[in-house]
């Protein structure tokens, strides 16, 4: 029996003996917790094939999950649909740390980790099981790509490696369990009377109110000993129009509310009139003209402004290390963050500073939804400066170290990735812009305008909302995306401003042309009117994020008509249109 053998076991035995200390300071009874232990240790003990490295780390993710969609269109609710759902998510290393199976595509599904649909009534005996069958093939999956990633690397001249693990101490966090707040009965018929409002307006084609709630427990053990659970709750209101401009381009407008206490939502009289100014603006959008090309300076409003942020910037310092992949099948479904490998050198203007902290609850008064007190690695959550007078500092890390930074930041998060996958990955929280010089708006519009002159343009272009709803087009079946030219999507809110009498002109359906990162550097200046964003990472809906930032000016942007098809309206009048 080799010294490394020994070695390895003595390591897996010192590991389920922090489970079980772990395990038994909980003294409340959790059949979860209960199940979920019972069956890590027994693969810690027995779980290995012949020749074959055990596991060396083990982790078990579940959500418990109360999930409601409630829809209404022109005072009638078309669904309601609630449901519970638990997901058991596990990631399990075979090898060790310094080379495992994770960090590697051999499929679409890259390093995800494996996942199980478990009985929402739960007992001991079916997790028991569902556990033990999810384990069994998360481990023959493992020692599958440990045996492939090495394979790939021995055909690859690699000057230096980089673990695949970094280490954590144990942590212990048990939290109440949520409960679902939603009243069905109570949404059902607000959703409907505000709906109702769109039987005035004949011009959409379509129109709704909807309502994603969730209610979620996430469990978090791991074989070093750590024991997590939390509660919490995520509210999306959402509204939305479809319609066709004269020459037959579609016209979508959208906007949203997200709270994480059905409470914080507005009262129905101040609903109404979210619900009217939004449709005062899609009728304005509806009724503008687009433009079909424009290069020049833009403002981006505080929502447009973190919309922009989130993808040039969030986008490009989150999950920061790039998976082995052996050819460039999967290069599409790979994330590149393009800034990562520019930390020490200026991404911004030297007046601008970045931090990210989501152990801040609220930000001068407003909440903040991307506060977390444990991330998804069962890291402890840490402020990070991600810039200092212009220059990148820090990115997003969970405990997949990358060439620069080895440990977690306490940024690992669960996302469901582009191709359906699901993992953990360094992403943002709480992330708030500061600035060593701010003007009002006003200035802002002057100063775009001065170079708007300078530039012998017209007008120059200020953009208050970009498509960042990811909802499908039911009449064409497809998502709203951006095109290839652009890592921003359409812009769906946007006036010009007259250089000769500053007169604003409603304009829309513009897309971005060779818009990267690089945008950032070209910001002149940023406003004094800071606000709170809030960002879902997926459709799942697994976690939030705020972005507190001023509206900002860029000195030269691209943009040109969308290049979406115009079509033949309805042949018969809408049904709702009045003589």
């Amino acid at each position: 029996m080799n010294r490394e053998y020994i070695n390895k076991n003595i390591f897996r035995l010192c590991l389920l003996g922090c489970l079980i200390i772990a395990s038994s300071l909980y003294a409340q009874s959790d059949v979860v917790i209960d199940a979920l232990t019972d069956e890590m240790q027994r693969s810690l003990v027995d779980l290995r094939l012949e020749d074959a490295d055990p596991p060396y780390y083990m982790k078990y993710l579940m959500n418990e999950e109360h999930n409601c969609q409630i829809k209404a269109e022109y005072g009638s609710v078309t669904r309601c649909n609630c449901m519970d759902a638990n997901q058991l998510f596990l990631d399990l290393r075979a090898g060790d740390s310094d080379l495992d199976n994770s960090n590697v595509m051999v499929g679409y599904y890259g390093n995800s980790m494996d996942m199980e649909n478990v009985p929402v009534e739960e007992n001991y005996t079916t997790l028991r099981k569902a556990t033990w069958l999810l384990t069994d093939r998360a481990y023959k999956r493992a020692v599958e790509n440990l045996a492939t990633k090495k394979a790939i690397l021995q055909t690859l001249m690699q000057e230096d490696t980089i673990k695949d693990l970094s280490s954590w101490e144990e942590l212990t966090n048990i939290k109440d369990k949520a409960s679902p707040q939603v009243d069905t009965a109570e949404w059902k018929e607000k959703l409907a009377d505000l709906s109702a409002i769109f039987k005035d307006y004949p011009q959409f084609k379509r129109s709704s109110v909807e309502l994603h709630t969730k209610t979620e427990n996430r469990y978090i053990l791991n074989s070093e000993g750590s024991i997590v659970r939390q509660g919490r709750h995520a509210h999306y209101l959402y509204v939305n129009v479809r319609a066709q401009d004269k020459s037959g381009l579609p016209v979508y407008q959208y906007d949203r509310i997200i709270v994480d206490n059905i409470d914080d939502f507005p009262d129905e009289q101040e609903l109404t009139a979210w619900i009217k100014d939004f449709i005062a603006t899609a009728v304005e959008m509806l009724e503008a003209e687009s433009i079909e090309d424009y290069i020049g300076p833009v403002i981006f409003t505080p929502n447009a402004a973190n919309q922009m942020f989130s993808e040039l910037f969030l986008a490009n310092i989150s999950n920061p290390r790039k998976p082995l992949s052996p050819d460039n099948r999967f290069d599409s479904y790979i994330h590149d963050p393009k800034l990562v490998r520019k930390v020490g050198f200026r991404v911004m203007p030297d007046f601008l500073s970045v931090i990210d902290d989501p152990t801040l609850s609220d930000y001068k008064g407003k909440k903040l939804l991307g506060h977390y007190e444990i991330d998804d690695d069962a890291v402890s959550a840490q402020r990070v400066n991600l810039i200092e007078k212009g220059k990148l500092k820090n990115y997003y890390m969970s405990r997949t170290p990358t060439k620069k930074l080895e440990f977690s930041n306490g940024h690992g998060r669960l996302i469901q990735s582009m191709f359906g996958g699901t993992v953990v990955a360094g992403k943002p929280g709480n992330v708030i812009v500061q600035a060593d010089e701010t003007y009002d708006f006003e200035e802002l519009k002057d100063q775009m305008l001065e170079l708007c002159s300078a530039m012998d343009l017209k007008y120059g272009l200020i953009i208050e909302c970009m498509d960042f709803s990811g909802m499908p087009d039911p009449d064409e079946m497809t998502y709203f995306s951006r095109q290839e030219k652009s890592t921003l999507p359409e812009v769906l809110t946007a006036y010009k401003v007259s250089v000769k009498d500053g007169s604003m002109t409603p304009v829309r359906s513009l897309e971005f042309v060779n818009v990267s990162e690089r945008a950032l550097k070209d910001i002149l200046a940023v406003g004094n009117d800071f606000e709170v964003y809030n960002i879902m990472f997926d459709r799942a809906f697994n976690n939030l994020a705020s972005v507190v930032g001023p509206s900002i000016l860029i000195e030269e942007m691209e943009l040109t008509k969308t290049s979406a098809q115009s079509k033949k309206p309805p042949i018969v009048m809408n049904p709702l249109e009045r003589d």
